[in-house]
């Protein structure tokens, strides 16, 4: 596993179960102006952030599956990249205030449901 500037990048995971649930009351509560543009009338929507808000450490990640797997990742520490932002994180403070609900699965929650589920579903040993 190569890690960019030895795993010490953060970045905001949202757990699918934390989506769904936003997507699910955003539909219960659509938009409802419809703005005039200059080629005519744009259809009411809104654009909200659908995140945890709470970056972590990429080799955090990898610490945590290798917990939740049990088993080593063989690791390649390389320097970070010209290209690579240091940390990402959403704020979902409006779509919280829209539907009441933002994202709040932890990445160890997340990781360990996640990993169950892809065992019980694709992997067998």
């Amino acid at each position: 596993m190569r890690l960019f500037n030895s795993g010490h990048m953060c970045r905001d995971f949202t757990y699918v179960d934390d989506v769904i649930e936003s997507v699910a009351r955003l539909i219960k509560a659509p938009p409802l102006v419809t703005r005039a543009t200059p080629d005519g009338q744009q259809p009411p929507h809104r654009l909200y952030n659908v995140g945890n808000g709470q970056p972590v450490e990429i080799i955090e990640v990898v610490n945590v599956l290798e917990k939740v797997i049990g088993k080593r990742a063989e690791r390649e520490l390389l320097p970070i990249r010209s290209v690579d932002v240091l940390e990402t994180f959403s704020d979902s403070s409006e779509l919280e205030r829209v539907i009441g609900f933002a994202p709040h699965t932890t990445i160890e929650t997340g990781l360990r449901s996640f990993v169950k589920w892809f065992r019980d579903s694709w992997y067998r040993t």
